[in-house]
């Protein structure tokens, strides 16, 4: 037999990333990137200002020129030392939202743009955008909420009873409707949650998602096999 269920699309939350701001400041630029657009790994996103920035930008070049001078001697305690506080001055400004690759190019030109770029975490579409031109922000502001939707959650309503048919691994088909596309989707090893205004088990599927066709909160339809007893 089949059961079949309407299923709601939804980001997979293990693969969900939130570029949000680590220090003060004030965005100054931002990247023509709004809801639905298609980003990767490394894409600046845009830029700020920050002045808390500033000291330890300083302090980061001062320990790169210091390093330089003491390349004639690795094997020196002072070259050692050297080479820990470059470190540390990298970790903290990193804390801060300043990228490595900025990083590296401070180190390589020993200019710096007090400009910070914005830089996306991960290749996926954003899915929240709350960053404006000139906005000043606090400690702890969200800019971007980014999802990898290579793979996602479909999320199917069963009524009580009907769980029992549904083991972990058991595959499906879930369909797109209108579109006639379909993919195969799995049952997650994670419990169904109950909800009690429905009296339904919610189940999650989980699917590969060629193409990014399918994106959060659509419809679908959901085919599962089961077999039921005599």
């Amino acid at each position: 037999h089949s059961l079949r269920v309407l299923g709601r699309v939804a980001a997979d939350n293990t693969r969900l990333y939130i570029v949000n701001a680590t220090t003060r400041g004030w965005i100054l630029d931002l990247a023509p990137v709004t809801p639905g657009a298609m980003v990767k790994k490394g894409d600046v996103l845009g830029k700020f200002y920050a002045p808390e920035l500033l000291k330890g930008v300083q302090t980061y070049l001062s320990n790169v020129f210091n390093l330089d001078r003491l390349k004639g001697s690795t094997e020196s305690a002072a070259f050692k030392a050297a080479q820990f506080s470059v470190a540390q001055d990298r970790d903290l400004l990193i804390s801060l939202g300043m990228g490595a690759a900025q990083l590296d190019e401070i180190a390589r030109t020993r200019e710096w743009d007090p400009h910070v770029d914005i830089v996306s975490p991960a290749t996926g579409i954003v899915i929240a955008w709350n960053i404006f031109p000139a906005l000043k922000f606090s400690e702890g502001a969200e800019f971007f909420r980014i999802a990898d939707l290579s793979r996602v959650w479909i999320l199917a309503d069963v009524f009580e009873g009907e769980d029992r048919f549904l083991g972990p691994g058991l595959k499906a088909r879930v369909t797109l409707t209108g579109r006639n596309l379909s993919f195969e989707a799995m049952v997650s090893r994670i419990l169904p949650l109950f909800d009690p205004e429905s009296r339904t088990l919610k189940v999650r599927l989980e699917a590969a998602n060629p193409g990014y066709a399918l994106r959060p909160d659509m419809f679908v339809d959901v085919e599962i096999p089961v077999e039921y007893p005599p």
